[in-house]
């Protein structure tokens, strides 16, 4: 009985962890893949290591739109049938069901925030990669689901995979995580 205790209490937070995992890339997968800019402030973090902070850069349409409370979504709009900077208007998320796509989200301080301005990065790169932000360089893929739910996917620096363009400025033989 006792070590049926023991393995139950080391496998359960491992079952948890695979299953929040498996659920992570099942909504990465799920969704259409959107790319919208972004723009940085403060990228640090002395707790939890290096990532890139940051807000979405919106392309808002000319009339904002509202909402309030826990109704709020991005009703996402296709510029000449692309999916890259799509223009924006905030409203209910019942009304934002007829958009090209939607994200859920809350309207605060005058900024409509996912819950996903955040984007983990290897230290060794954080100091190029913060710059490119800070320069308006890049943006991010992110993954829509139907539901107005979203997933990051990638960062994209001048519209290629950061991996890619910043391998492309380093010397053969270095090699970056994974």
């Amino acid at each position: 009985m006792k070590n049926s205790r023991t393995f139950l209490s080391l496998a359960l937070p491992i079952v948890a962890l695979v299953a929040m995992i498996g659920q992570a890339e099942l909504n990465q997968g799920r969704g259409e893949i959107w790319e919208i800019k972004i723009r940085g402030y403060d990228p640090r973090d002395l707790l939890r290591g290096h990532y890139l902070a940051f807000r979405f850069d919106w392309n808002w349409a000319m009339d904002h739109g509202a909402c309030t409370g826990g109704d709020c979504c991005l009703c996402l709009t296709k510029v000449n049938g692309s999916r890259t900077n799509p223009q924006v208007k905030a409203m209910s998320c019942s009304l934002a069901e007829t958009c090209d796509a939607r994200i859920r989200g809350m309207m605060g301080a005058g900024e409509f925030v996912t819950g996903y301005e955040r984007y983990d990065i290897p230290e060794m790169q954080a100091v190029e990669l913060e710059q490119n932000v800070r320069d308006k360089r890049a943006s991010v893929l992110i993954s829509i689901q139907k539901s107005g739910a979203i997933a990051l996917k990638d960062l994209l620096v001048d519209g290629e995979p950061w991996k890619q363009k910043i391998m492309a400025h380093h010397p053969k033989g270095v090699t970056l995580p994974r």
